[in-house]
């Protein structure tokens, strides 16, 4: 400025600088923290900051494409991050915005998609008969951004007993139930709940219907007409 060089003094990192922190669905990394920009309030109206992919690290970058990803900026004195527009420089493979001053800025994304439900089946089928049972309904699901949050991820069941309900597995890709003892006219239904690290979530439920029996109980005889006879052989 006005023939002389300033130097800024700035640090880089995968993570967080202390005192800050992500809301719940953001991504953020390869985080530039500008601890003195060489120049005073009135010298800068603005400024591009210019951060390279390359220093991006792969936990942002493999979960989302470079159109959702943004410059994400803490300002001076606070602790969160909000995202300020971005474009991406392609022959440079940089992510560049404006800004009006500097503290902590880093590449990231904010998740608001839910985890996809990529199927939902019940086997040997949703409408059985009692002597076809065990049923085992499965779910199988996949993030969308950020990863799937065990913890807040489930499947359960009504219209059944704890004696009906013989298997339950979660896992980060799929969740099962097998419902055994199902017995005429029972509706049990399976509902998921599949949440991610973000908070969004997404349901699904299967229902089954035991059909009932038609069986009444009567044999070939059980109107009591077969096996009757005259007994007029005697007249002579």
């Amino acid at each position: 400025i006005d023939g002389e060089q300033r130097n800024a003094t700035t640090t880089t990192s995968d993570g967080l600088p202390a005192g800050t922190t992500a809301a719940a669905n953001q991504t953020i990394g390869g985080v530039v923290d500008v601890s003195d920009i060489g120049l005073n309030d009135t010298e800068l109206e603005t400024a591009t900051i210019r951060l390279s992919f390359d220093d991006v690290p792969t936990r942002v970058t493999d979960r989302f494409d470079n159109e959702s990803l943004q410059i994400m900026r803490s300002e001076e004195g606070e602790d969160t991050y909000q995202p300020i527009e971005t474009e991406f420089d392609s022959e440079t493979d940089e992510f560049v915005a404006t800004v009006d001053g500097f503290s902590q800025h880093g590449v990231g994304a904010e998740d608001n998609t839910p985890p996809s439900i990529d199927n939902s089946s019940a086997e040997p089928g949703t409408t059985i008969e009692p002597v076809e049972g065990p049923v085992t309904v499965t779910f199988e699901y996949s993030p969308q951004g950020t990863d799937i949050n065990l913890s807040a991820t489930d499947v359960t069941v009504t219209d059944a007993t704890d004696s009906q309900i013989d298997t339950k597995q979660v896992t980060d890709t799929d969740a099962e139930v097998t419902l055994v003892d199902l017995e005429d006219g029972d509706t049990p239904t399976v509902e998921l709940v599949v949440t991610d690290e973000a908070g969004n979530e997404n349901t699904d439920s299967v229902s089954i219907d035991v059909e009932e029996s038609t069986d009444n109980g009567n044999g070939d005889n059980g109107d009591g007409t077969n096996g009757n006879g005259n007994g007029n052989g005697g007249n002579g």
